[in-house]
């Protein structure tokens, strides 16, 4: 008799092949695009720091006001160093120059590596 080697293990998939998802708090992204981000900006409040089970970096809560319609917008951000509940965010398409760098602009990646590194 063989043995069954590990491949044939986790193609039944049980319990300690599986990843444990029941406990995190949603995926961490920016807002979509909309008229109100693209031609000024968007202020927001961090309302809490959430741990997230399977990453490593806190997750941070924000919460926009709706650009058309009473209501409140609540969105999951990657908190950047030195974020705190109570904090306000800046939402915004284009950088307003390095005199005014504050970690509480959430910046698409591309202008962040045209304002840095030039490319």
């Amino acid at each position: 008799m063989g043995r069954v080697i590990r491949a044939q293990r986790k193609g039944a998939a049980g319990s300690v092949f599986k990843a444990h998802t029941h406990h995190r708090k949603g995926p961490a992204r920016f807002r979509s695009l909309d008229f109100g981000e693209q031609n000024g900006y968007l202020r927001g409040v961090v309302t809490d720091i959430v741990r997230d089970p399977g990453r490593g970096a806190p997750l941070a809560r924000v919460t926009f006001r709706h650009p058309l319609r009473y209501k409140l917008q609540k969105e999951l951000f990657v908190a950047a160093e030195g974020m705190y509940s109570g904090q306000e965010i800046v939402s915004l398409l284009e950088y307003p120059g390095l005199e005014a760098i504050d970690p509480a602009y959430a910046l698409p990646v591309d202008v962040v590596q045209r304002i840095f590194f030039g490319r």
